[in-house]
């Protein structure tokens, strides 16, 4: 597989070693490990943004229960 386009100037070259290592595990994993790995993300990102921040994005507020209900159809 190719490698994330390093052709960003605006990124520091730590950031983008960090970036192309976290690539290339993710690479590395089958799809049911890919996926136990995006449900833990998902996990400690919203045990984050819900309970130990106060996050002032607009987009992050409480979604409408409507929109809600139909994302989980």
């Amino acid at each position: 597989m190719t490698t994330i386009d390093a052709a960003r100037p605006w990124v520091p070259a730590e950031l983008e070693s960090a970036i192309q290592q976290r690539a290339a595990a993710y690479r590395a994993l089958d799809s049911d490990a890919l996926e136990q790995e995006v449900i833990g993300l998902l996990a400690r990102h919203e045990q984050y943004m819900d309970r130990e921040c106060l996050s002032l994005y607009a987009c992050t507020n409480v979604l409408n229960p409507r929109a809600a209900r139909l994302l989980a159809s």
